[in-house]
């Protein structure tokens, strides 16, 4: 055996952690062969090493990589959404924190989820938004229907790993903003006019018909599909009743419960044959007789309508008179084609003269002797005022037949008042019908919105010269505004020169 060579093969499987190669950290595999010789008495090792051709698929990443995505605290309380109306904006900003050693991208999302009646969240589609694809989540007014939605943000942080394959290289996270769409608003109103107090006589009936007076912001609700609550209280004439609040008043009987038996007594009516309901709950009628004289107190009627979790009221203040009728009035424009109709008042050209005439289309009759009275006023800060009164100077040069049935507002006249948009016609009526009675006196209103010129725009034309039939001239209109909306129209004319 001394001249003889002995030869020992074997291959070893040998793993290697933590080597790092173009920035990742994964695990090796290699081939070892490795050789005993015995060559003239002496024994000898040879190590043959050869990387694998391709890395074990269980190489691994330690993925150096982090991510926190971060939104506005008002809205993250999933049982408090955070409370916008239809006709708002909605504004969400997404923060993403990351720190990531390695090469890498991130992609992101936005998904509106709205809560469904059986409790559970349904994603919806919106019409083309591109903000979706953004960090600033902008969700245009009237968009979303009322209810609960999770404005999700998704973001994905993927590693660049080269050729390794089959490695989780992926870090997922979401955020939810929790909003709560409500209704815009609503302006409830059983009277026309928007009034809030009428006088009646012993033998007339009246109506609240909020369906017909009643104005939704979003313009979505149908009055005639939803039920209203009326209520009916006493209150002492000498209290202040200006400013009413409804927590002051105890919602627990309505009349609808009373007409049905469901209550036992109510404090304005003595009868249920006194008043009627239609079958939709959405009419009242106060009938003949039904409300008594009562020298120190008057009528408090309140119409509810629980509309999507709001509540939307109006209260109105309904005094009897010692009389068999009192005037009903309503101002109407006297040319309706100058008068555009708009919530709560009438949209009016200043370039024309307006007429106003007072209308009394019930109370009048046995009337023998009337008095008329036309006031104005005016604010720059809305329909609701404050109001404050146009100086007698003004009246005398502009304003002609103020104590008569009719007004009119001559040219000029909201000139004076170039800063004020917003104008309230009030008409007073006092109505005689004894000879030895007092003069009944009842007051409406009118509420008029001015309509302004365009403003802020230009207009250009080029070329400035040209030959006619010959030259192509192009007109551009920009950045009009109407204070009343859109500018609709454009209307472009040509003028022959003057030689």
């Amino acid at each position: 055996m001394a001249n003889s060579s002995i030869n020992i093969k074997g291959v070893f499987d040998i793993k290697k952690e933590s080597t790092t190669w173009q920035n990742l950290t994964y695990l090796e595999k290699y081939n070892y062969k490795m050789e005993f010789i015995n060559l003239n008495g002496e024994c000898r090792t040879q190590y043959t090493e050869t990387i694998m051709d391709e890395i074990s698929p269980k190489c691994y990443l330690n993925l150096n990589c982090s991510m926190v995505l971060n939104i506005s605290a008002e809205f993250m309380n999933e049982l408090y959404p955070k409370d916008i109306f239809r006709n708002q904006q909605i504004k969400v900003n997404a923060i993403i924190n990351k720190e990531c050693i390695h090469k890498h991208t991130v992609t992101y999302q936005w998904k509106i989820l709205k809560l469904t009646s059986y409790g559970l969240y349904s994603e919806i589609q919106l019409p083309f938004n591109f903000s979706l694809e953004t960090l600033d989540l902008k969700i245009p007014k009237d968009t979303l229907f009322y209810g609960i939605y999770k404005l999700r943000f998704e973001a994905n942080l993927t590693v660049d790993t080269g050729y390794i394959k089959n490695i989780n290289n992926n870090i997922l996270s979401q955020i939810d903003a929790n909003v709560r769409i409500l209704p815009s608003g609503m302006n409830i109103s059983s009277l026309e006019n928007h009034l809030d107090s009428i006088k009646i006589g012993q033998n007339q009936s009246f109506e609240f018909q909020p369906t017909l007076y009643s104005y939704d912001y979003d313009q979505i609700v149908k009055f005639d599909s939803v039920r209203f609550n009326f209520y009916c209280f006493l209150r002492n004439k000498s209290e202040n009743l200006t400013f009413l609040e409804i927590n002051k008043f105890p919602l627990t009987h309505d009349l609808y419960s009373y007409s049905s038996r469901l209550t036992l007594s109510n404090e304005c009516f003595t009868e249920t044959n006194q008043f009627e309901l239609n079958p939709s709950n959405t009419v009242l009628k106060i009938l003949p007789g039904g409300l008594r004289i009562r020298s120190k107190r008057i009528y408090v009627f309140l119409t509810v309508l629980n509309y999507y979790g709001k509540q939307f009221y109006q209260f109105v203040k309904v005094d009897v008179v010692p009389a068999p009728r009192a005037p009903r009035i309503r101002l109407e424009c006297k040319i309706p084609t100058l008068c555009i109709p708009s919530f709560k008042s009438i949209r009016f050209n200043t370039e024309n003269q307006l007429a106003v005439e007072s209308n009394c289309y019930d109370g009048c009759q046995g009337s023998i002797k009337m008095i008329y009275t036309f006031d104005i006023y005016m604010s720059n800060s809305g329909l609701d005022g404050p109001w404050q009164t146009v100086n007698q100077t003004t009246k005398t040069k502009y304003l002609y037949g103020l104590n008569s049935k009719e007004m009119i507002i001559s040219k000029g006249f909201f000139d004076e008042y170039p800063n004020f948009f917003y104008w309230k016609i009030e008409f007073l009526m006092l109505a005689l019908y004894d000879i030895e009675g007092d003069y009944i006196d009842v007051n409406t209103t009118m509420l008029i919105s001015t309509i302004q010129k365009p403003y802020n725009g230009s207009c250009s034309i080029h070329p400035t010269e040209g030959s006619a039939l010959m030259t192509d001239f192009s007109i551009e209109c920009s950045n009009w505004i109407d204070t009343g909306g859109y500018v609709a129209d454009y209307s472009f004319y040509g003028k022959f020169p003057e030689y």
